[in-house]
C-alpha cells in the first residue's frame, strides 16, 4: 500500500540550522538524549511522535493523547495563528515563547519573578522575601528549557535545545500544515538539589 502523504522535504528549518533529509529521520528518531534520562523516556517520545507523524489539522487521536499523558510526554503544537497547543502530560495553551520543566510550563515572567518584583516595590531592594523569590526562579529557569513559539507566514515555527521528535501536521491528504514537536518530560533538567528538597 502506498502512502499518500507527501514525502519530508529534503530541507526543513526545524531548529538552529536547516537539516537534509536523512538528517531530520536521524533527529526525528534518535535525538540526544540528556545524561539522566533512561531509553525508555526516549523510545517513548519517539513512539508518539511516529504515531502522530501525519496527523490531520488540527485534532490530534485521542488515544495517543492518553498515552503520552500515560507516559509523561508533551506534545507540542500550533494552532491557528494565535497560539500553541500542549496535549498530553501538560495541557495549556501559550501565545508567545514558553519555558518547560519536568512537570509545568513557565511564561517568560514566571510567577516568582512576578512575585519578587512586587515584594521590592513594596518592601525595599533589599527584602527576603524578595531575595527568596528571585532565587526561586532562577532555580525554575536552570530546571528548564526554551521553546521558542514565533508564528511565520509559513505557519508556526517551534525551536527548542531540548531533547525532542517532530511530527507533520496535514491540511489535507497532500499538504503540510506545520510540524509540531514530542518531549518526554523526565528527559528534561530536574531542579538543583538543594531546592528538591525545599
Amino acid at each position: 500500500m502506498t502512502s499518500r502523504l507527501p514525502p519530508i522535504p529534503t530541507v526543513i528549518d526545524i531548529g538552529l540550522a536547516s537539516l537534509g533529509l536523512a538528517a531530520f529521520q536521524k533527529e526525528r528518531d534518535t535525538m540526544t538524549t540528556s545524561p539522566d534520562t533512561t531509553s525508555q523516556d526516549t523510545a517513548s517520545r519517539i513512539d508518539i511522535a511516529r504515531r502522530l507523524d501525519g496527523v490531520m489539522y488540527p485534532d490530534l487521536p485521542a488515544d495517543v493523547v492518553r498515552d503520552a499523558k500515560a507516559r509523561r510526554v508533551v506534545i507540542i503544537r500550533g494552532q491557528s495563528d494565535d497560539y500553541v497547543i500542549l496535549d498530553g502530560a501538560i495541557q495549556d495553551e501559550v501565545y508567545h515563547d514558553f519555558r518547560l520543566t519536568r512537570d509545568d510550563v513557565l511564561s517568560p515572567m514566571a510567577a516568582a519573578l512576578e512575585e519578587a518584583v512586587d515584594l521590592n516595590s513594596r518592601y525595599g531592594d533589599n527584602d527576603p522575601r524578595a531575595l527568596d523569590s528571585i532565587r526561586k526562579w532562577v532555580s525554575e529557569r536552570e530546571a528548564s528549557v526554551l521553546i521558542k513559539a514565533d508564528y511565520t507566514d509559513d505557519g508556526w515555527k517551534l525551536e527548542t535545545q531540548a531533547p525532542h521528535s517532530t511530527f507533520r501536521i496535514m491540511e489535507d491528504e497532500d499538504e503540510l500544515h506545520s510540524y509540531g514537536l514530542v518531549i518526554a518530560l523526565d528527559e528534561l533538567p530536574g531542579l538543583p538539589a538543594q531546592d528538591a528538597a525545599a
